[in-house]
C-alpha cells in the first residue's frame, strides 16, 4: 500500500505564528502609547514647537523696533507688536520708567523688557539684541 504524504502546515506551527504576531502587536501598543511613546513625544514636540513660534513672533517685532542707539522705540514697538498675528495685549500702555510688557500670542504669554529680553512665562532665557547672529535680527 502507498501512503501519500499531504504538505501543510500542523497546527502547532499556526498556533505559534499567531503568539508571535500577539507578542509584537503588544510590544507596538506600548512603544505608541506609553509615557516615553511615540504619540506622547510628537504631542509633546508640537507643543514646544508652538510655544517657539509664539515666542520668535514676538522677538521678531522687538528686534526692528530698536533704535540706531539700541533703545527700544515705544511706538515702533507697539506699531510692530500690531502686526504680529493672534496677539492680545495683557499690559498696560507703554512707558521708560515701568517698561516690562507682557502679551499672549497663539495663547502663550509672553514678557518683553526694557533691554529687548523676551521671555515666555516659566521660561529663563530668550534675549534679543540688535545686530546679534544668535537673533537673526539687525537693528534700524
Amino acid at each position: 500500500m502507498k501512503t501519500e504524504k499531504i504538505a501543510g502546515i500542523t497546527l502547532i506551527a499556526l498556533v505559534i505564528t499567531i503568539i508571535i504576531l500577539l507578542i509584537l502587536a503588544g510590544i507596538s501598543i506600548v512603544a505608541l502609547t506609553s509615557q516615553n511613546g511615540i504619540l506622547n513625544k510628537a504631542n509633546n514636540a508640537k507643543e514646544e514647537t508652538q510655544k517657539t513660534a509664539a515666542k520668535e513672533k514676538v522677538q521678531i517685532a522687538v528686534g526692528g523696533s530698536f533704535s540706531t542707539e539700541e533703545i527700544i522705540n515705544n511706538t515702533s514697538l507697539r506699531e510692530n507688536l500690531d502686526k504680529v498675528e493672534g496677539i492680545e495685549w495683557n499690559s498696560k500702555e507703554l512707558t521708560d520708567d515701568d517698561f516690562t510688557l507682557t502679551v499672549t500670542v497663539d495663547g502663550y504669554d509672553v514678557e518683553i523688557e526694557k533691554n529687548g529680553k523676551v521671555t515666555l512665562k516659566g521660561e529663563t532665557s530668550g534675549s534679543v539684541k540688535p545686530d546679534t547672529p544668535e537673533s537673526g535680527i539687525e537693528a534700524r
